[in-house]
């Protein structure tokens, strides 16, 4: 019976991700012309396209740097070169899997590679969100009255709700941090502290801790600005910074949306819906997202496959009795 929940559930996941391309796909169809777009594509500056694939990989070494602040803060001691190709397996999961499980595949990986439990792990990761989700409303909340000027009524909504996003992880982070909300069984209360711990890891040990973490997680985001800056100077497209820093942080923040991986569908349809509100034509619109996406997705997946089937043939074993240890201590 539980085979069949089991079976039912990746169905109901894939399939919910299946039908989402597949209206996009149609919409982009019925809305775009897609060879022009192709032409334009095809148009696109060599070297640009190479800078802004470079700006893509230099934001994990960042990114690496960053989750070994983290991790270190639990007094695990991550190496550099096997932090960085766990966090990259990571990310290359969540490209081709819905509901973020390549964070949780990262987890068990780090738990099993540096010797602690899954939940610690899983409580940086967690961390990493909450910091990128509140630098994303902090953008939102800059860069929408600067891009639409005109639509007053939309920033406000927009830029409340980006506020209110900001009050609602804050609030629900300390109330995780400081206290017991909801009384759980004895035995789910260890991998909570746990967990816990992990998230404490956001705040720092020090000041300086902390404003390295910001710092990191600023340069971060940047990459992703300079790499969307990037793919619309290959294509000859003039955006102004504004509208550069809006597309880079609506693109990922759909992009980590979990319901579908790497937000295929949604990223497509409302990015190039966004950029013809901008004065965009359709096939520059449509070229523009398709390069970017060349770069975050197709090339992590062409990159990441080695890579993965590389990581997965060393770490079987550890990541196996990392399952079987976190198990048997909840």
């Amino acid at each position: 019976m539980s085979r069949r929940i089991k079976i039912g559930k990746i169905a109901l996941r894939y399939g919910f991700t299946l039908i989402v391309v597949g209206i996009a796909f149609y919409y982009l169809i019925q809305e775009f012309d897609i060879q022009s777009a192709f032409d334009t594509l095809r148009r696109a500056d060599p070297l640009l396209f190479a800078a802004a694939m470079l700006a893509f990989y230099v934001s994990f070494p960042l990114r690496t740097e960053r989750w070994r602040w983290f991790l270190s803060a639990i007094d695990v001691e991550a190496g550099r070169l096997s932090a960085n190709l766990i966090l990259l397996v990571g990310y290359y999961l969540n490209t081709l899997v819905p509901a973020k499980l390549g964070d949780i595949y990262r987890s068990y990986l780090a738990a099993g590679r540096y010797d602690d439990r899954v939940s610690s792990i899983a409580g940086t990761i967690a961390a990493e969100r909450i910091i990128d989700l509140c630098l994303l409303a902090v953008g939102l909340v800059f860069a929408l009255p600067i891009v639409l000027t005109r639509r007053t009524e939309f920033v406000s909504r927009v830029t409340t709700w980006a506020v209110v996003l900001l009050v609602v992880v804050g609030v629900g982070t300390v109330a995780l941090l400081r206290f017991d909300v909801i009384p759980l069984p004895e035995r789910m209360n260890s991998a909570v502290t746990s967990f816990r711990r992990g998230l404490r890891a956001a705040s720092g040990r020090s000041l300086g801790d902390r404003v390295s973490i910001m710092a990191l997680s600023v340069s971060v985001w940047s990459t992703n600005i300079i790499r969307t800056a990037l793919v619309a100077a290959a294509l000859g497209i003039n955006l102004s910074l504004a509208e550069i820093t809006l597309l880079a942080l609506l693109v990922a923040f759909l992009s980590g949306l979990p319901w579908v991986p790497a937000g295929i569908g949604l990223v497509e349809v409302i990015s190039t819906s966004v950029l013809l509100s901008l004065g965009l034509s359709a096939e520059s619109a449509l070229a523009l997202i398709l390069l970017d996406r060349t770069i975050t997705v197709v090339t992590l997946v062409l990159l990441g496959t080695p890579i993965y089937v590389l990581v997965l043939h060393f770490d079987q074993s550890k990541l196996s009795g990392t399952v079987v240890a976190d198990e048997k201590t909840q």
